[in-house]
């Protein structure tokens, strides 16, 4: 889903709104509006690039669309060249603005041919090989919507893409590549192509992350893709698959993530159909069997999950052996329940032939069921379909603009998110959906968080803590209101003070620093960050639960995923500033800082995480003497002119590269080292006529103190 493959990446370039200001070249009002139909908000943001020739390939590119049955198209060649050419800059954050913009226009199969002729094969297997990571994203998304069309997928194949694609899955670190290139592979992957697609080496990756992906997406990715190639029915590589990976598939039919429990659904129906007697006697020993049963009860709604529940206790059923023991559990109530409830004919026949094989007489009486519970069950499930479809055109309109967010707020939208929220919604989904849409209305926008925080008991503020503190709630749900309650902090200090009087929020949030769930974990420390940010009272209380030890202790595992690391530095940042007892314990983190720092540099992780790095490190070195002094025995100065020479680098994080620089300084003694520092000297010059001001003033207030 391109949509959502742009949405995680937001974080990694420039995601400011649109403003509507005057373009050297002209753009009408009418094609800028086709355009924000379109989702392309990255082709718009080039409109006002600083350099005159981006700001006309983009012109050309927008004047070229336009509109054909509701979808948005680009006809003249003229403007896919120029977009393709933009692709194509040295300039990774241009680049990476027109690649997600053709990834967003080939989302339409209708594109996909003239963005490809254009741009050529080779050229996006090289932006996929050799680009920043946010074009990296980009390019691997494209190449999985290409894949959707058969003849492209081919194509696609018959250059050896996939090959590219494994390599990068195998080397990559950065979760958000990660998870585009498993959303790739799914749609690359399916059960007709995977023997000649999916070689050893790439079946032991997707095993192994089978086993280690703690990311739901990269999980829900992978389980799909090996559900592609179980259901291929190649007998060598489904008992690979059994051998390997078995018994987590079986754990992951008990995922709150119920895309992740469908997809090993399927998996397991693949890998037990047909004369596989073996695996089918591991699903039973390994617990399978109570967990499909489980899930089947739980999933009566979702027909395709049943379908691969009741097919793969079907393929159980086969086996002589096993029918006494799934007897025994309660499958034959189960199966003609399912039986009466379901109007798929598909999913009736599996039921029947199950039955057929544990209790042969049992088939004849299962024509007599109420067709009223069943007309009743629709209903329900219709109704509430329609309200996640409504909450999804919400989340959609606030991520094509957060603008809408006072718009909706206007309409009443939050008072009927809030109500999804209480006990007697039990739909995850339904809550994750509703949470996430109440996080984009609420994000910097003071007016949408008091909608939520006000009012009578309870608010929503009390709704979203119950759902954070619930042992009851899913992880799923859980970690959607963590985030939620991030956005109703930031940059809101009543929301902050709020918070400090309910139920011990602040120190529970501390303690999911240490949670085992990666997704959970970030979220709670940029939660945290928001918590603490400019607010004395709160960084006492998150200092007193020891969160500056646990904060150290996260940025000294270097290997964390570089996301991790963003939101750990924010954290960081916000809990030592003005907070001089935080400071001296979270001076200790400098070296892990430094490390991180420069190797983001190295490998071009995104200014986004080098930005909260430096921050951390600026604020630590303005403000703590043992902080300054061990950024000079770690010899800091090397890397941040490392920084200051990279390309990528933004203002911002030159500005804070600079500021670090001028604190050091500001030691007499070690100033003579940074006056002999011609790399440094030199890099500065180039800075003293930067198009930013702030970091323009910064680098020749520093040049005059570094005058010898």
């Amino acid at each position: 889903n391109t949509k959502i493959a742009f949405d995680t990446c937001l974080t990694s370039f420039d995601t400011g709104a649109i403003q509507n200001e005057p373009t050297m070249v002209h753009v009408s009002e009418e094609q800028q509006r086709i355009a924000e139909d379109g989702d392309l908000d990255p082709l718009l943001r080039l409109l006002k690039h600083p350099h005159d020739a981006v700001r006309e390939k983009a012109a050309y590119a927008i004047n070229s669309l336009q509109v054909d049955d509701g979808e948005v198209m680009i006809r003249n060649p003229t403007g896919v060249i120029s977009l393709t050419q933009l692709a194509l800059d040295e300039d990774p954050e241009v680049s990476a603005k027109a690649v997600w913009s053709l990834a967003i226009l080939t989302s339409t199969e209708e594109n996909q041919e003239e963005v490809i002729r254009h741009l050529g094969w080779g050229n996006l297997l090289q932006l996929v090989r050799e680009s920043a990571v946010e074009v990296q994203c980009g390019a691997v998304t494209l190449v999985g919507n290409l894949a959707v069309t058969p003849t492209l997928k081919r194509k696609l194949l018959d250059i050896g893409g996939h090959q590219t694609l494994s390599k990068l899955m195998a080397s990559t670190r950065d979760i958000i590549v990660k998870r585009a290139v498993i959303a790739a592979f799914s749609n690359i992957i399916d059960s007709d192509n995977s023997i000649d697609v999916v070689d050893d080496e790439l079946l032991a990756q997707l095993l192994g992350l089978l086993q280690s992906a703690d990311d739901d997406r990269v999980l829900s990715g992978v389980v799909y893709t090996l559900s592609q190639i179980a259901n291929a029915e190649d007998e060598s590589m489904n008992e690979a698959i059994a051998r390997r990976g078995l018994k987590r598939l079986i754990r992951l039919l008990d995922s709150h993530d119920s895309v992740i429990a469908k997809a090993a659904a399927m998996t397991i129906n693949g890998l037990t159909t047909g004369e596989a007697h073996e695996t089918q006697k591991r699903v039973m020993l390994e617990g399978g069997a109570d967990g499909l049963f489980d899930l089947l009860e739980e999933s009566q709604d979702d027909n395709e999950m049943v379908l691969a529940i009741v097919m793969t206790i079907n393929n159980l059923s086969q086996n002589d052996v096993l029918v006494s023991g799934l007897k025994s559990r309660g499958v034959v109530d189960l199966l003609t329940e399912t039986f009466k409830n379901s109007k798929d004919s598909n999913v009736k026949n599996e039921c029947a032939e199950a039955l057929k094989s544990i209790v042969p007489d049992r088939v004849q009486h299962l024509q007599g069921w109420s067709k009223g519970r069943r007309a009743q069950r629709s209903e329900t499930l219709s109704l509430r379909d329609g309200i996640k479809d409504n909450v999804r055109k919400i989340i959609q309109v606030l991520i094509s603009d957060l603008n809408n967010q006072d718009r909706l707020r206007n309409s009443g939208v939050i008072p009927h998110l809030l109500t999804l929220l209480v006990d007697e919604n039990r739909d995850a989904e339904l809550k994750g959906l509703a949470l996430d849409a109440i996080t984009m209305m609420c994000i910097n926008n003071s007016s949408s968080q008091a909608a939520v925080t006000d009012g009578d008991d309870p608010t929503g503020l009390d709704l979203v803590i119950k759902l954070i503190i619930d042992p009851e709630v899913s992880p799923f749900v859980q970690t959607r209101a963590v985030r939620t309650l991030g956005a109703l902090c930031w940059n809101n200090k009543m929301v902050q003070n709020l918070i400090l009087e309910k139920d011990n929020i602040v120190p529970f949030l501390v303690s999911l620093i240490d949670t085992y769930d990666d997704a959970l974990k970030r979220i709670a420390l940029t939660t945290v960050a928001a918590a603490v940010d400019d607010n004395a009272p709160s960084q006492r209380v998150v200092q007193k639960c020891g969160g500056d030890h646990k904060l150290v202790n996260n940025l000294k595992r270097e290997q964390e995923p570089d996301l991790m690391v963003a939101a750990a530095s924010a954290a960081l940042c916000a809990l030592v500033k003005g907070n001089v007892p935080a400071q001296e314990t979270c001076a200790k983190a400098v070296p892990s800082l430094v490390f991180l720092l420069e190797r983001s540099v190295k490998q071009k992780a995104g200014s986004f995480v080098q930005e909260h790095l430096a921050s951390a490190l600026l604020e630590l070195s303005r403000n703590n003497k043992s902080a300054s002094a061990m950024l000079h025995r770690l010899h800091a100065v090397h890397t941040l002119v490392t920084v200051l020479q990279a390309p990528e680098s933004s203002g911002t994080l030159l500005y804070s590269a600079v500021a670090i620089v001028w604190e050091l300084s500001k030691n007499d003694k070690k100033r003579i080292d940074l006056v002999q520092n011609k790399d440094l000297a030199a890099s500065l010059q180039e800075l003293s006529s930067s198009p930013d001001p702030l970091t323009r003033d910064a680098a020749n207030k520093l040049l005059q103190r570094l005058a010898p």
